[in-house]
């Protein structure tokens, strides 16, 4: 069995609420709508995030990103609860000691919402960086998939052919 507690978080949870350039979504939001969303309401700084797979809360949780960017980038603040202690209350992004893919959340602490401020755009402009930033990702996350799938198979050749003649 799993010794552990399994957290389902509610459709509430992937709300997104954007007011001016400031951005609530909730833990359950997933990446690429909340890029989607805020690249529409002519905001920019989370287009990097159109390509990845994950939520909000996974996001924060590892200050997920990519080469150039991360969610660290535009964090403002989070709401947390510890689920050992039941305490429940908002921490500033400064305070959340946000490294290469890590943070000080604990594993008992689930995020429930992330507040970012992003940067005023063209709303056009800010869809075509999107979508852009969206399919390169994507032909990337195809690229190392191939790559993945090609390695396996030449281990498997090789585990098959060692010790015999190729003639």
């Amino acid at each position: 069995g799993f010794e552990g507690l399994v957290v389902v978080l509610g459709p509430a949870f992937a709300d997104i609420a954007i007011e001016g350039t400031r951005v609530r979504a909730g833990a359950r939001a997933k990446l690429p709508v909340v890029a989607r969303q805020t690249a529409g309401a002519g905001l920019t700084g989370f287009e990097w995030a159109a390509g990845v797979p994950g939520s909000i809360g996974g996001a924060v949780r590892m200050n997920a990103g990519v080469p150039d960017a991360d969610i660290g980038d535009s964090l403002v603040r989070i709401r947390v609860v510890d689920l050992a202690s039941g305490e429940d209350g908002v921490v500033p992004a400064s305070e959340l000691s946000l490294g290469y893919r890590t943070s000080s959340i604990r594993p008992e602490q689930v995020v429930v919402w992330a507040e970012l401020e992003l940067q005023p755009a063209d709303p056009e402009v800010a869809r075509l960086l999107q979508g852009e930033v969206a399919r390169f990702t994507s032909r990337a996350r195809s690229l190392a998939d191939q790559e993945a799938v090609l390695r396996e198979r030449i281990r498997q050749l090789t585990r098959r052919t060692r010790g015999r003649s190729l003639e």
